[in-house]
């Protein structure tokens, strides 16, 4: 646990991008960065984006958070 821990997301439609995020997280693991941060995005993309879309992906660098 560390300071600087935090997460960054984008969300592109295509090559568009629709919107960006970023935040520090307190008393967290780099794991625990990974699986908040991609919920956010996730969540992100759900409110920013038409309901007709049917595909969603997210890319993750931590291969133990999948």
């Amino acid at each position: 646990k560390g300071a600087g821990i935090g997460f960054g997301y984008t969300v592109y439609k295509g090559t568009t991008l629709i919107y960006s995020g970023k935040r520090p997280l307190v008393n967290a693991e780099v794991f625990n960065a990974e699986i908040v941060g991609a919920r956010a995005g996730l969540n992100a993309a759900l409110v920013r984006t038409s309901p007709s879309i049917k595909n969603i992906t997210i890319c993750l660098d931590n291969t133990t958070v999948i």
